[in-house]
């Protein structure tokens, strides 16, 4: 159904949180794929890419990771984020009736004091981002990061949540 694309660099606690949670998808066969993007981590990236049975780019680049996925539908994912809830049914209510992008919404409790977010800009990942392949691919042409391509993509809100990163 779906390929998840996390690009990450020496975030392995957070990358372990992330592929604990989609588990149940990938059992439910609603994510076929994870595919690792990550550029000379010095932690324990490629081990836990390995244990987990997702497929591993070395160059770090998104549009590789992109072009390795096998799927129609990508979700990108920032290590540490993570989907809760029932996440899935709303994911392939949107997979199966359009081609836009989306974006999950934020989880209940999650959200940012208001000096936080102030101070700190939110990843343009922190809550996810579907979107089709083809879609990500024109895309990597200009970007060479997963934060680069989610800047800006226009994308409905989904109904499913998202605990972001450092949550």
């Amino acid at each position: 159904m779906i390929s998840v694309v996390i690009q990450t660099a020496n975030d392995d606690d957070l990358l372990m949180r992330t592929l604990a949670a989609i588990v149940d998808a990938a059992i439910e066969g609603v994510v076929s794929e994870v595919i690792i993007a990550e550029s000379g981590s010095s932690d324990r990236i490629a081990a836990i890419a390995d244990e987990a049975g997702c497929r591993t780019v070395r160059t770090g680049e998104i549009g590789d990771a992109i072009k390795m996925a096998k799927k129609d539908w990508l979700l990108f994912l920032e290590p540490g984020s993570y989907p809760v809830g029932d996440w899935l049914g709303p994911v392939m209510d949107h997979v199966g009736r359009t081609q836009t992008a989306a974006r999950f919404s934020p989880a209940p409790g999650s959200r940012q004091r208001f000096l936080q977010r102030l101070m700190l800009k939110p990843s343009a990942l922190c809550h996810g981002l579907l979107m089709t392949k083809r879609q990500s691919s024109v895309l990597a042409r200009s970007h060479k990061t997963a934060e680069q391509l989610a800047q800006g993509v226009s994308a409905r809100r989904l109904t499913a949540h998202i605990m972001p990163a450092g949550q």
